[in-house]
């Protein structure tokens, strides 16, 4: 059996990537936010992680409007400007695995479960961090992450989110 191999995103096309999402959720007028490696580094680095491998991003289903049917709009969309969309259903919700230019993307449409959503690998995060979500400037544009962000990157994360590893 041979072991994954990671190989870090190109950074500058990664942006582009981020950005290019950004433009197709907020045309449907979906909110979504930074999660994740994503809202790491934009939170603590204000910038991409260097190592990272992929974009994540995520909305809850149930808020804001976010049904089903308006997220596979969204797929809709995401091929028409050149993404590749693949669906893939769970309990925990739907998540839109996505690549452009090389770079992958996953779009995570959680479930309410009681009081929180629950993120891979079955992490429990307080639906509280996504009711009211915080703007923060990243890449020259206004992105959501939870907030407040200390708070959802210490139960993604511990204690020690803050120190680059």
């Amino acid at each position: 059996m041979q072991a994954s191999v990671f190989e870090p995103m190109d950074r500058t096309v990664a942006e582009t990537v981020l950005k290019e999402t950004k433009h197709v959720l907020d045309q449907l007028g979906i909110v979504f936010f930074l999660r994740h490696g994503t809202c790491l580094g934009a939170v603590r680095d204000d910038s991409l992680i260097t190592w990272d491998d992929d974009l994540d991003v995520g909305s809850v289903i149930g808020l804001r409007g976010l049904t089903e049917e308006r997220m596979y709009e969204a797929v809709d969309l995401f091929s028409q400007e050149g993404f590749d969309p693949n669906v893939i259903v769970s309990e925990i919700g739907l998540e839109v695995e996505m690549r452009k230019y090389d770079v992958p993307i996953d779009w995570n449409c959680y479930r309410i479960i009681g009081d929180n959503i629950y993120q891979w690998p079955v992490v429990q995060i307080s639906l509280s961090l996504h009711t009211e979500l915080k703007e923060i400037k990243f890449l020259g544009e206004t992105f959501l992450v939870p907030n407040p962000p200390e708070d959802y990157l210490r139960q993604r994360y511990g204690p020690d989110w803050g120190i680059p590893k």
